[in-house]
């Protein structure tokens, strides 16, 4: 597949600094995962979307982060441990990926 950008097709890339409090500050309970959305204005479907936790937080884990509609990223927390935890608000690392192509090519061309 062609593309209009020179070397690559990467259309946008952005680092930013969200505030978000995972599981909207509820108790997330022993050896769990809950999935928590947030309104994030200009994403849009078949972004790549990566993010860092700032801090260290024993037994939570960031284990996936997507956008599962425009304007909005959805971020999965993991409770490791054998109690819940409580986590707290944090202004998170999110980086954000965008192709040239809204259906991306599923092979590398030469």
């Amino acid at each position: 597949m062609a593309t209009t950008i020179t070397r690559g097709n990467v259309l946008l890339e952005e680092l930013l600094a969200v505030t978000l409090t995972p599981n909207n500050g509820t108790a997330i309970p022993a050896n769990s995962t809950v999935e928590t959305t947030y309104n994030l204005p200009g994403t849009q479907l078949n972004d790549f979307v990566e993010i860092n936790k700032p801090s260290h937080t024993s037994g939570l884990v960031v284990s996936n982060v997507r956008v599962p509609a425009a304007g909005q990223i959805a971020v999965q927390f993991g409770n490791v441990t054998a109690s819940s935890i409580t986590p707290t608000a944090e202004t998170y690392l999110v980086s954000l990926t965008r192709s040239e192509y809204q259906q991306l090519p599923s092979v590398v061309s030469a």
